[in-house]
């Protein structure tokens, strides 16, 4: 509990402007919330403001306005705080590379994530071999940069700059750079898992 409240008095403005995204989010009131925690609308718009600390009490009511526990909260609030910033590219290790094609993990092994963040970059005319996976994995690709061709199935998708597919991992796929500059693309799926090449793919 001393540990709370001494996070809680340090971080005032972080948990008042945290509070404010969170009820203007829901579209509700200041008059809305301050109803449901049972405080007065001026007391929760100076909380807001970083001019008032709310004691543990006060908060918990505010707190369970949102359907939060205060412990929740102030969980949020850390990890507002604790943003990664990640700069020079791709901090994660090599997951693949093929002649003129390489895949990387955005993310560096160590740092938990909720899913998968890989980076695909292609030179002009190179290809990743013909891939699969073992379990049934939705993945998400955006292209970033370029024109790339993903061929899932025998079925051949041409994809531009903005343009997204989404497939099953476990349909033999493959991505191919068919324009005349470097392409990237970003991709997502919910969590790791392992994909393996089907065959040595020749251009």
């Amino acid at each position: 509990m001393p540990e709370r409240k001494a996070f809680l008095i340090r971080r005032t403005k972080e948990i008042g402007r945290l509070l404010m995204e969170l009820r203007e989010g829901r579209r509700m009131s200041i008059r809305d919330i301050a109803r449901k925690a049972g405080c007065s609308p001026s007391f929760l718009s100076q909380v807001e403001k970083g001019l008032s600390s709310p004691s543990l009490e006060s908060l918990d009511r505010i707190a369970g306005a949102f359907d939060f526990s205060v412990l929740e909260l102030l969980n949020l609030a850390r990890e507002r705080e604790s943003a990664l910033v990640l700069r020079g590219g791709p901090a994660g290790q090599s997951f693949g590379s093929w002649p003129g094609a390489s895949l990387s993990h955005l993310l560096p092994f160590h740092i938990p994530a909720t899913m998968s963040l890989l980076l695909l970059e292609l030179k002009p005319k190179s290809r990743t071999a013909r891939r699969v996976a073992q379990q049934a994995m939705k993945e998400l690709g955006v292209v970033v940069k370029g024109d790339v061709e993903c061929d899932i199935g025998g079925i051949k998708h041409k994809l531009s700059k903005g343009e997204m597919i989404y497939f099953d991992l476990m349909i033999t796929h493959y991505w191919k750079n068919i324009g005349t500059i470097n392409a990237s693309v970003l991709l997502v799926n919910p969590n790791f898992t392992q994909v393996y090449d089907v065959q040595d793919v020749k251009n």
